[in-house]
């Protein structure tokens, strides 16, 4: 299959989240498979959160329907004092009024607030589309604008599964390549600060959720094994190294890194018995692997 056809590149560039590649030193991508390049991977010390994206919902609507389904939290973000708790849930219309928000009850002189579930098992319904994570919202001029914050995997399971329909079948190195790449392109992304309040617009990127993502179980456990994993280049101060799949000889331009090699390229290499890491090392050869972030979780 021709992956041109399947506008990766756009998926892959447009991506964004809300974390930094960690400032130490990478190693050179080694010629091994996916397990054996983790293991040698440069690893951070552990992190109190993981790499988190924030994902632009709607913007310029007079209200939302929200539901969540189960205990959580509410929040002012700008001061991050707690305005309330229920654990029960609860489905009630958010509006923006002369004096605050709405959501059942009042928020009197409250223009922004976060809900923040209890739990991972906790989920929000915005106008009737199920989300993981937090939901910010934030009155613009009597209008609402929605945001989604939720772990970086999260959201490229939901993005990339929804580009691969389970018909589709890749093989697994090349799967595993364009999901570091992905997740390279989400973490310079989030560097540009192109906004305070979100790092990716879900319309353009066709996010709709979690709940929704059913593709390619390939994909899903590509994104699982190189969990964290992130390209870096080696060279200091070149800014952040957003890379894209387009053979144009590795030419830079406003930013963007481009790939040696193309999609086509490398999904012939996959398809000969090279692996993930030599096809990373042949399409960007001056980058070098980091794991951005170690789940205390998995111990040392």
């Amino acid at each position: 299959m021709n992956l041109n056809t399947m506008n990766l590149n756009t998926m892959i560039c447009n991506s964004a989240i809300s974390a930094l590649l960690l400032t130490a030193a990478g190693i050179p991508l080694l010629h091994a498979g996916i397990g054996d390049v983790i293991k040698t991977a440069l690893t951070p010390e552990i992190r109190v959160e993981s790499p988190k994206v924030r994902v632009l919902l709607s913007h310029d609507q007079p209200g939302a329907l929200i539901e969540v389904k189960g205990k959580y939290k509410i929040f002012d973000p700008r001061t991050n004092e707690q305005l309330s708790i229920n654990f029960q849930g609860k489905r009630r219309l958010m509006e923006a009024q002369e004096d605050g928000l709405r959501w059942g009850e009042e928020f009197p002189g409250i223009y922004q607030l976060v809900i923040v579930p209890d739990n991972s098992a906790t989920t929000i319904v915005v106008d009737g589309i199920e989300y993981q994570g937090s939901i910010y919202v934030y009155d613009v001029g009597g209008t609402l604008s929605l945001v989604n914050k939720l772990d970086v995997e999260d959201y490229l399971k939901a993005v990339l599964l929804k580009r691969y329909p389970s018909t589709v079948v890749l093989p697994t190195e090349l799967l595993a390549a364009v999901a570091i790449v992905a997740r390279t392109a989400n973490y310079a992304n989030a560097q540009s600060g192109k906004s305070p309040y979100w790092d990716v617009d879900a319309a353009k990127e066709g996010y709709r959720g979690y709940a929704l993502a059913r593709g390619s179980k390939a994909v899903e456990e590509a994104i699982i094994k190189t969990q964290y994993l992130a390209l870096q280049e080696q060279e200091q101060n070149k800014g952040p190294f957003l890379p894209d799949w387009n053979s144009s000889a590795g030419k830079r331009y406003q930013g963007t890194t481009y790939s040696l090699i193309s999609l086509d390229e490398a999904q012939k290499m996959a398809e000969s018995g090279k692996n993930a890491g030599d096809i990373l090392k042949k399409a960007f050869p001056n980058a070098s692997l980091q794991l951005s972030y170690k789940s205390p979780s998995k111990g040392n």
